[in-house]
């Protein structure tokens, strides 16, 4: 039989669930937005949660909020995940400190409203930190980690958060859709490549978060991971919602409508953003 009348290949999108009160989760940027509601959830799982930032006060803020009324614990360690010293030597305090450590949420991130031309005119380092903490980073992590996971007697998980611009791209946040799109095709890389191990890859894609960059429209951040969580306890492996969702499930066609709506529209909205700026 030749390769073009062979049966399509399924890609197996759903897991066993983890058992998450005997789970210990390290979550990237859990000081805020998306990373502090699945901190929560988490917590509420009974699992043991360690989360990372850059702002130690933050983070202090957060342990205290979240340690009322939560069945898990939750610890934190400060520092820039642009740092390769510093992503050694989380991993480092983290498989020492927490040897039951077994799932990596990575979730840090950070966006800049830059045209391309904009993009042209910045210096290099506000560029390179993007790329450093939203790409370099969850690959540093998954391959310090991973090894680990391996050892371990137990199911592991390595979730990256990644966006519905991964298919949808913008030139008015472009190197924050590239990293993201690149961290979506690491994500099912990984998939494959441990299917028949005790690790298990996920993917969630939130949609436009309000607020944002561009203004208040998206879902809340409560909503989406309220969705997100359920469907992640279901075992689904890439989880998407709302315009994420349609994104992730569309025909190239109809990406290819979706690109020029979704940037027709951030046009309109960069331009009066652009000129409010200037007042």
């Amino acid at each position: 039989m030749d390769n073009c009348s062979a049966a399509p290949v399924s890609l197996a999108f759903y897991s066993k669930p983890l058992n998450l009160k005997s789970s210990t989760v390290l979550i990237t940027g859990g000081g805020a937005g998306i990373g502090h509601c699945l901190a929560e959830r988490f917590l509420k799982s009974g699992s043991i949660v360690i989360i990372t930032g850059r702002c130690e006060d933050r983070l202090k803020k957060v342990k205290q909020k979240l340690s009322i009324n939560n069945n898990g614990k939750i610890y934190y360690h400060a520092g820039d995940l642009a740092s390769t010293e510093y992503r050694h030597r989380l991993c480092e305090w983290v498989v020492k400190e927490f040897p039951s450590i077994n799932v990596l949420v990575n979730n840090a991130a950070t966006q800049r409203k830059e045209t391309i031309l904009n993009e042209g005119t910045a210096e290099w380092y506000e560029r390179e930190n993007e790329i450093h903490v939203n790409l370099s980073a969850p690959i540093h992590l998954s391959s310090l980690l991973i090894p680990y996971f391996l050892k371990q007697q137990k199911q592991c998980a390595v979730i990256n958060v990644t966006t519905g611009l991964a298919f949808i791209p913008t030139p008015y946040c472009a190197v924050y859709a590239a990293t993201k799109a690149a961290l979506h095709s690491f994500t099912m890389s990984l998939r494959f490549e441990f299917e028949s191990t005790n690790i298990q890859v996920y993917e969630i894609l939130p949609p436009a978060i309000k607020p944002n960059l561009f203004g208040d429209f998206g879902v809340s951040v409560e909503e989406f991971c309220n969705e997100a969580y359920q469907q992640f306890l279901a075992g689904k492996q890439e989880i998407g919602y709302d315009k994420s969702e349609e994104a992730r499930m569309a025909s190239r066609q109809q990406l290819d409508h979706m690109f020029v709506d979704l940037n027709t529209m951030f046009k309109t909205v960069y331009k009066s953003l652009t000129e409010q700026e200037k007042l």
